[in-house]
């Protein structure tokens, strides 16, 4: 790494008035004194790939009187980067940004600054390609073991388009797909994952490696797949999540470092799932969250999650007691639906929500084992 330096300072005159008590009481100056700030440019070069959370350096910054802080006044592309505001320390904090091939050079502007007096420091990032990366141009539907063996036999790194295993058509059989371990090399995919119609499919050992999903990311109609343990890189999902119809499926182990998805949050008709508690540090949600049709469902755990930005639906999961497990949930900006639970008779999870919190769509809550009204949650009457 190495960095480019260029001076810059600014210098403010503030006028202050002490009063200094003699034994006689009797003297009092006026203090001038002058407040500067002085920072410099950041540049550096670093290899493409980072991680979320690697040091990318320090703004330098500097004060005559009392101490700076720091803050980001812009950034490009936006969310590239962060700075600590005590000690100018830049980290990465979007590592999908940081390829060479769509930025080469990440810019922003950080200003330091001590009350009112300021001065900015212009962040420069020129990125290093990494020989290493092996890009496939386009989208890929992989729906033969061979298919897989050949493509993973090129080793790439990195999809530019969508990656397809199975196939998307009803017409179609299911894949005869049986192991993704040839896929290994694949860090990251700037579209959506499909995983669909492969019967024979157990687990996704192979995408073990995956940091990044550019998109959607759907399992959809594999009647074998027992685990998707290999995702335990994944922290942010910038589509969808669609978990759908995946009938030997029992928890969601593998998504335990999961913190984000921007946009929807399905989860239908995986009739063997009992748990998703695997989910309990996703913090953020960009839309709808809908947990319905998983008939052996017993343990929602969402305790990191405090906003549904729109509905809000849980339905016909019969073996589902209480909503302990949303009882973070603060804010509802759509619908509230909860119904045809059939062991359901607890919703004193939804407390936090309806007391305090915000909700002001419709709520909808029946064929329940208990059907409680909005003013019974409030009044203290949450379960049977």
């Amino acid at each position: 790494m190495s960095a480019n330096i260029f001076f810059k300072a600014s210098i403010f005159v503030i006028i202050l008035t002490f009063i200094s008590c003699s034994s006689d009481d009797t003297d009092t100056a006026p203090v001038e004194i002058i407040i500067s700030v002085a920072t410099e440019d950041f540049s550096t070069t670093m290899d493409e790939g980072p991680e979320n959370g690697q040091i990318i350096g320090v703004v330098q910054g500097s004060t005559n009187e009392g101490s700076v802080r720091f803050s980001i006044a812009e950034q490009s592309p936006a969310g590239a980067f962060a700075v600590d505001s005590v000690t100018g320390e830049l980290t990465v904090a979007d590592a999908a940004v940081f390829r060479f091939k769509y930025n080469p050079e990440i810019t922003g502007t950080v200003k330091v600054r001590n009350g009112d007096v300021f001065e900015n420091a212009n962040v420069s990032i020129h990125l290093n390609k990494n020989s290493n990366e092996k890009v496939y141009e386009g989208n890929i539907i992989l729906y033969t073991q061979e298919e897989v063996n050949n493509f993973g036999a090129n080793r790439y790194t990195h999809i530019s388009g969508s990656l397809v295993i199975g196939t998307l058509e009803f017409a179609y059989s299911d894949s005869e797909i049986l192991t993704l371990t040839p896929l290994s090399s694949l860090q990251n995919i700037t579209g959506n994952l499909t995983i669909c119609f492969n019967g024979l499919l157990e687990g996704l050992n192979g995408l073990e490696n995956l940091e990044t999903i550019g998109n959607q990311l759907i399992f959809w109609r594999n009647p074998s797949l027992n685990n998707i343990a290999a995702f335990a890189k994944l922290t942010v999902i910038k589509g969808d999540l669609v978990i759908d119809t995946n009938e030997s499926l029992k928890n969601l182990n593998g998504l335990d470092n999961l913190v984000e998805v921007r946009k929807n949050l399905l989860i239908y008709s995986n009739e063997n799932l009992t748990d998703i508690s695997s989910l309990s540090n996703l913090a953020h949600l960009g839309l709808d969250l809908k947990i319905e049709d998983n008939k052996k469902l017993e343990i929602i755990n969402l305790n990191s999650l405090t906003s549904v930005p729109r509905d809000l639906i849980i339905r016909d999961c019969f073996k589902l007691t209480n909503l302990n497990g949303a009882s973070n949930i603060t804010s509802i900006g759509g619908n509230l639906s909860i119904h045809s639970n059939l062991e359901l008779s607890d919703f004193c999870g939804l407390s936090n929500l309806l007391i305090g919190g915000y909700f002001e769509g419709t709520y909808k809550v029946y064929q329940n084992a208990y059907n409680p009204t909005k003013q019974d949650i409030i009044d203290g009457n949450c379960a049977i």
